[in-house]
């Protein structure tokens, strides 16, 4: 029983007094919450994790399937978050979105629980404990984000990626901040099918206007009358 206890003491005091002997990875759990570099957040991995932002040789991006046009108030999509690093087998990352007010917006919705999880009052997403190995040096996480109300504007994506220098200490560890934004998409109703003949490319929104071959159409304009059949 003194034996057990004395070793136990040792790793403690080695602990306490050495430090860099601890082995670096990404939080296994996942990152605490608020840790994106957001606005709103205002800190990153390096709250936990040594290393200068964006410094390393690594990269980090975020990616989605929201038109270039816009988000649709309403709509869900995909969010990817990609980082790459040579050597590195472990990481991990964070994501939150915000608005213009650095209010967190949208809500996410997890699609593989297996790799991450929902965090910070569930208005992020981080990894789990089965999410952090990586495969040749890079890794890819995907959620899923519902846009918020009509009116709600633009929003940014935050994250923060890190690349453990596992297993070795945190001395090694590089950390990596990344944002994107997306304008909400602006309503111009309209014909959105292009085989019809009033067919608008400008319409984005379709307000049941539209009309094929083969369909009547009579028009009184100024007490003329066309009628219009195929």
């Amino acid at each position: 029983m003194k034996k057990i206890f004395s070793v136990v003491l040792c790793l403690l005091l080695a602990i306490l007094f050495y430090p860099e002997i601890v082995v670096s990875s990404s939080q296994g759990s996942g990152a605490g919450g608020g840790n994106t570099g957001s606005p709103a957040d205002m800190q990153n991995c390096t709250s936990c994790h040594s290393g200068v932002v964006n410094s390393g040789t690594g990269s980090s991006s975020i990616s989605s399937n929201i038109p270039v046009t816009g988000y649709v108030p309403g709509n869900t999509y995909s969010i990817t978050i990609d980082v790459a690093e040579a050597g590195i087998s472990k990481f991990g990352f964070e994501l939150t979105a915000e608005d213009s007010n650095d209010n967190k917006i949208g809500n996410f919705i997890i699609t593989n629980s297996t790799e991450t999880q929902l965090t910070n009052s569930n208005t992020a997403v981080t990894h789990t404990i089965n999410g952090n190995a990586g495969s040749s040096g890079s890794k890819t996480w995907s959620v899923d984000w519902q846009a918020p109300n009509a009116g709600s504007g633009d929003v940014t994506f935050y994250s923060a990626s890190l690349m453990a220098n596992y297993p070795s200490n945190t001395s090694g560890d590089q950390v990596y901040t990344q944002e994107v934004m997306f304008s909400e998409q602006i309503s111009t109703p309209g014909c959105t099918d292009s085989l019809a003949c009033n067919y608008d490319p400008l319409a984005n929104t379709d307000d049941g206007s539209c009309v094929y071959w083969g369909t009547s159409i009579t028009t009184d304009f100024a007490l003329n009358s066309y009628i219009w059949s195929v």
